[in-house]
Formats: C-alpha cells, sequence, structure tokens
C-alpha cells in the first residue's frame, strides 16, 4: 500500500532543500507536499525549543511562495501554504523553560 493513498498529496517530499540565490539562507523543509490544488504544507519535526518557531515559520512560508512563480506569472497565481511545527514541547508558550 502506498503511503500517500489517504493524504491526497500530488507530490511529497522528504527533506527538501530550498535556496532562493547563492547569498541567502537555506531552508531545509523536513517534509513538502503539494495538493492537488497546488497549495503547499510544510510539517517540520522541532525536537529542541530554540525559542523561534514564529520567526522559523515565516521564513519557511516565504521560501514555499518565493518558489511558486515563474518569471511573468500572475500574482493572482500564488496557492496557500501551510507550515505545521510537531513539538515535544509548547512553542506558544511566552516564558523559556
Amino acid at each position: 500500500m502506498n503511503d500517500t493513498t489517504n493524504c491526497n498529496a500530488s507530490e511529497i517530499l522528504i527533506v527538501r532543500h530550498l535556496k532562493t540565490d547563492y547569498l541567502s539562507k537555506a531552508g531545509r523543509l523536513d517534509i513538502h507536499c503539494t495538493d492537488a490544488y497546488g497549495n503547499q504544507f510544510d510539517i517540520e519535526l522541532q525536537m529542541t525549543n530554540e525559542h523561534n518557531v514564529a520567526q522559523r515559520a515565516k521564513y519557511y512560508h516565504a521560501l514555499m511562495t518565493n518558489h511558486m512563480l515563474t518569471a511573468g506569472e500572475d500574482y493572482q497565481s500564488l496557492k496557500e501554504t501551510y507550515v505545521i511545527f510537531l513539538c515535544p514541547f509548547n512553542p506558544l508558550a511566552t516564558e523559556q523553560q
């Protein structure tokens, strides 16, 4: 049985590296999925609390969006992006523990 049978994804990549140019910081997406409508999902397994989940989510959204359009393509073609963190800690906690 294929693991993608129940997720309705058109593409699933385990560990995908995204880079916008040679000067930018590369992003490493743990699990990157694209559904049949072109919406993109990034699932991150974050085991240690580095107190930067919000900033990382913003960066991963930007990386996925940056790779959606080709030159001359209309901005209306942009699809939804979702970043999901799986953590053994509360990433929204305001106090460092």
